[in-house]
């Protein structure tokens, strides 16, 4: 949180990436601003909206559902915008940052973002005796563990390599990086060493000011965090935002298709083939004239094509509700979007561009909840991707150029090029955590019905109960696998934390 008082008036902001966020509540007398919403609930007696709570089920929460209303009376700034106090006036909310002009070439730009991730990596580390680090073999925190152990010689440096189940190939990759950049210490944990997903369930806290899919994680996240402890570290670094950030969105390529019709088709034609998308719902989705207010209001469409055949050709991907969420549920989150105070703007005039936007913004929202429960477990947590100097530095490039089918996070390679391992330099993979999922839901299946047996979700009408239970209870029903249980699992944890740990009544 950065404020500025010149005298007369007072600007407040986070990030503009979201990593660093705010919110204010107003009364006759003042305005209270904070960087947490539950501190500020706590402060001035908020209760949960009901509202929030249904909009919490929805994955992804895209924009505009993340501004949604979480707590009665604390307003949330939306990244980009600040917080302006005058006395005697009603504070504003004003712009103060917006996208660069994307038009340096890859190359011309690489330098920039060495220099934007360097000054990040910097600042993160700063003041620390010593440094936990992810070391997972992928591009993203390789590049972070290479800067800190170049930029802080005299640290005590640990790289953690967490351990896989079996099914993929990360430690051998973070292995071969470990030799070349020798940090100070190599911590490699098995696939037993960590919980897995949804572990603890019924453990409940309110670490994070909202409800978060990393509240799946919360295990795993508070096991970490005892290891860097163990170690001395007083900091994490990860590399979360590396994906946001680098990957290159094929929405891009909606901007630019009629500007430069034969590359970006070629590029278009290649995800065609790569990913499975169908060649009719690709055109339908070039020609579709909807805007973006549009595109939210019809966002409870089912779509006929399976969700992982959908071309990501528009303003957003259409949200998924779980199918036990109720008629009232379906309700609030109606009423949310046709009400007068949802802005329906869209964050760029380009779909591409307020699409990657978005989706760096929803990445930046993880990493701070997994953030928050770092801290409550001792260690602070930092993803210096998400610096608002990196988003600027990648955003300035040339948007079509950094979508490239046949060529993985281009940017971040060239812009490391003498700084990381040439066989990382060289993968073109990424392991995925399907399985983590299937056995955390087979392993914690008894704790997951006990704690959605009395849901406090159910109860307040948002989810139908029997739907939900008949889920649970059949084997393999697909809804299962599917982000609509972590949306329920989390929000229901989250909730009953709320009210255990602060004494509130239910809502």
């Amino acid at each position: 949180m950065v404020a500025i008082w010149t005298g007369e008036e007072v600007s407040i902001r986070g990030s503009a990436t979201g990593f660093d966020r705010i919110y204010y509540s107003t009364d006759a007398q003042c305005t209270v601003v904070s960087d947490r919403a539950d501190t500020l609930a706590e402060h001035v007696g908020a209760q949960i909206d009901h509202t929030g709570l249904a909009i919490s089920l929805i994955s992804p929460v895209s924009h505009p559902f993340d501004q949604g209303p979480l707590w009665t009376g604390i307003v949330p700034v939306q990244p980009g915008l600040m917080l302006s106090i005058r006395a005697g006036t009603p504070p504003a909310v004003i712009p103060w940052w917006d996208p660069p002009d994307a038009h340096a070439s890859l190359s011309d730009g690489a330098k920039g973002v060495r220099s934007a991730i360097q000054e990040s990596v910097r600042d993160a580390g700063a003041g620390h005796d010593a440094i936990l680090a992810d070391l997972s073999g992928g591009l993203d925190s390789t590049t972070i563990t290479a800067l800190g152990l170049d930029l802080f010689p005299r640290t005590h440096f640990v790289a953690l390599t967490a351990g896989d189940l079996g099914q993929n190939r990360d430690q051998m990759w973070a292995e071969q990086a470990a030799r070349h950049l020798r940090p100070g210490e190599h911590i490699m944990l098995g696939g037993a060493d960590l919980p897995l997903v949804y572990s603890d369930t019924l453990d409940l806290g309110a670490e994070t000011d909202h409800p978060s899919p990393a509240l799946a994680t919360r295990s795993t996240i508070r096991s970490i965090a005892a290891i860097g402890r163990t170690a001395g570290a007083t900091t994490h670094l990860t590399g979360h935002g590396g994906d946001h950030m680098f990957y290159g969105m094929p929405t891009l390529l909606r901007d630019s298709v009629w500007r430069r019709p034969r590359g970006s088709l070629r590029k278009i034609n290649a995800y065609r083939h790569m990913l499975g998308w169908p060649l009719h719902e690709i055109i339908r989705q070039l020609l579709c004239r909807q805007t973006y207010a549009e595109c939210i209001k019809d966002y409870d469409r089912q779509s006929p094509v399976r969700k992982d055949r959908i071309p990501i050709l528009r303003w957003t991907t259409p949200p998924t509700l779980p199918p036990w969420i109720s008629n009232h549920g379906r309700d609030l989150i109606a009423e949310y979007v046709v009400s007068p105070t949802t802005d329906l703007s869209p964050m760029s005039r380009r779909p591409g561009a307020h699409a990657e936007l978005d989706t760096i913004r929803q990445g930046a929202q993880l990493a701070r909840a997994i953030s928050q429960i770092s801290f409550a477990h001792g260690l602070e947590l930092q993803a210096p991707f998400f610096d608002d100097r990196v988003l600027t530095a990648t955003l300035t490039l040339d948007a079509e150029a950094r979508v490239d089918p046949w060529s993985y996070k281009a940017p971040l390679k060239l812009a490391m090029v003498d700084i990381l391992p040439h066989a990382t330099l060289t993968r073109t993979s990424k392991d995925e955590g399907s399985l983590e999922l299937e056995l955390g839901i087979r392993e914690n299946r008894s704790d997951i019905r006990d704690l959605l047996e009395d849901s406090h979700l159910a109860n307040l009408g948002i989810i139908d109960a029997d739907i939900l239970h008949h889920a649970l209870e059949t084997e393999m029903h697909p809804a299962l696998s599917d982000s609509g249980l972590t949306t329920t699992i989390c929000t229901e944890s989250w909730l009953r934390g709320r009210i255990l740990t602060t004494g509130m009544d239910q809502p």
